[in-house]
Parts: C-alpha cells; structure tokens; sequence
C-alpha cells in the first residue's frame, strides 16, 4: 500500500453526477454465494479442516491484483459501485469492492454452525462452539482484508452518514463508527507500513448487540483528504490516483 485517503460521499456524489456511468456491468463480475461442500477441505484425521484453501475458496486474495482499495458502509454500496465503473472505466485502474468478489462470511458461518456446532438433538447450537467457529471465520476474513489493503497502491475511505456518525455518547461529539469492519479498515491503514507520526484521533465505536456499545479511537489522519476540487484534478487520471 503506498497512499491512504478519504473521499467524504457528498463530494464524490457531486463528482459523479457529472459523469455519464454505467456500473451494470460489475453484475457479470458479482461472485456467486453457492459454497462448495465442506468436505472438499477436509485434511488429517477426517474431522479438520484446510483454513487456507478454506479462505482462499471464500475470501480469495492470491488470484487477483488490484490498484484500489475502498472502505465503505454497505449502506453507500450504490454509490461506491459508481465510483468504481467511473475508477476502471475512466482511469483505467482495478479495484477491489468486497460485496463483489468475496462470499459472504455469514453464509460461511451458516455452512459451518449447521455441521460441527449444534448440540446432539440438531436443533440447538452449542454457545462455545459458536464462538469458536464464528472466531476462526473472522480472523479469515481479516487476514484476508489485510492482505488486500497491503497489495493494492491506494486506500479509500468513503465518509459518510452512515460509515461515521455523531454518536450520543455524552460527553462526546466525536465521530463514532458502529460498523466492525469500518474500524478494523481503517486501523490496518493506519498500522500497514507507516510513514509518518500521527496525532489525530477519531472515536469509533461498533454494536455488539443492542445494549452493548464499545468505543475505540482510530487515527483518520493518515488518511490524505480527497476534496472535490482534487477529485476534479484527478479526473480520468490513472497515474495521477496512484500518486495522489
């Protein structure tokens, strides 16, 4: 990784009105969610499994090169998906956006609970086992996005309403994050390869469930500001993105 920055979406949705972008196309590269059956991944005694080839079946990082990374809410994913037909179709760079080459981790955890974690009646899961499994899949999947930010040249965040948030943590007004991912993103951009001492700090925080919140400071400095201004420097400019 050799640059990390963050585009707040209202500048990128300003930028992208402008242009004239089909993203339909991304739908042909979508991956599909059917897995394989678990036992293509047994190794050793019959009852362990391959984590390696496991992640790589649902979470590939070895096949594929990618110029850009880009954190993002789910809930931003129609106006990412233009902004990465605009990056590969304009500027000629690849980019990686999880919900289109990766499976989902949930769908994994499904495959896994329904066969080594229920109880012997089959209709209950067994609570330590879940978490044991639930474990295993995301520290899969984390590696896995490491692996990702540190391959490609260029890391960006999308800052929006819904990936930071003024959370109603008195006495607070910072801003707060209650995705998981988000956090656990931004903290690898921070700590992959570091080039300078950072001070800023923002508080982030993710829901463990309703009534459990927990709140972590993340430094967003390293992270260089992309404005709409620069975003119209960088128009149609591969180079200029991997430089920027």
């Amino acid at each position: 990784m050799d640059i990390c920055t963050r585009i707040k979406a209202d500048d990128l949705r300003k930028f992208l009105s402008t242009k004239v972008i089909d993203s339909k196309y991304l739908e042909n590269y979508r991956v599909n969610n059917v897995y394989p059956a678990l036992k293509k991944f047994v190794i050793g005694d019959g009852e362990t499994l391959d984590g390696e080839a496991l992640q790589q079946e649902v979470f590939p990082t070895s096949k594929y090169h990618y110029d850009v990374f880009i954190s993002h809410s789910h809930n931003d994913l129609e106006l990412v998906t233009k902004f990465v037909a605009y990056l590969e179709k304009q500027c000629g760079l690849s980019v990686f956006l999880d919900s289109y080459v990766w499976k989902s981790a949930d769908g994994l955890l499904r495959r896994l609970d329904d066969k080594y974690c229920k109880d012997k009646d089959g209709k209950h899961y067994i609570y330590k086992r879940r978490n044991y499994s639930t474990s295993h899949v995301h520290a899969m999947l984390s590696m896995a996005i490491m692996e990702m930010i540190d391959k490609t040249h260029c890391s960006v965040f999308v800052e929006s309403e819904n990936s930071l948030k003024l959370h109603n943590l008195k006495p607070t007004t910072k801003a707060m994050t209650l995705s998981p991912w988000i956090y656990e993103e931004i903290c690898m951009m921070k700590y992959i390869r570091p080039k300078h001492h950072i001070t800023d700090t923002i508080q982030k925080s993710f829901s463990l469930n309703e009534e459990l919140q927990i709140a972590h400071s993340v430094d967003v400095s390293k992270l260089f500001p992309i404005t709409l201004f620069q975003l119209k420097d960088l128009d149609k400019s591969r180079s200029k993105w991997l430089e920027a």
